[in-house]
């Protein structure tokens, strides 16, 4: 059966909740959103495959700990100076994570996610 996955505020481990789906109608599209995967995308057990669970994936923000403090120099303006290479592996880890999946995707940055359109157009500038 589906499921939802929770990770609680301080928990260190997934939770599972089962939820019912209906079947997919014809001419319909469905949604899979997912969010607040702070660093751990990897861990989300998404069935293999559009059909499986949904057309479109959404992720709706937040997919790094934190706003990038640690990673990111930025001037006092708020131009980004540099990235770590740390920040640059967290941001590729989850790119290549999300770009796998067999979903049409989309990415919607939130507060925790403010350096990666950065760390994207570094590294398609490269």
């Amino acid at each position: 059966m589906p499921s939802i996955q929770y990770l609680a505020p301080s928990a260190s481990s997934l939770v599972r909740y089962p939820v019912r789906r209906p079947p997919p109608r014809a001419g319909t599209v469905r949604v899979v959103c997912i969010s607040d995967t702070h660093n751990e995308h990897a861990r989300l057990e998404l069935p293999a495959g559009s059909a499986a669970c949904g057309d479109v994936l959404i992720h709706a923000g937040d997919i790094f700990t934190e706003a990038g403090v640690r990673h990111v120099d930025r001037a006092r303006d708020g131009t980004v100076n540099s990235i770590s290479q740390e920040g640059m592996a967290l941001f590729e880890h989850f790119a290549r994570w999300f770009a796998a999946l067999d979903y049409h995707k989309c990415m919607i940055g939130g507060n925790h996610g403010a350096q990666h359109p950065i760390a994207l157009s570094k590294s398609s500038s490269s």
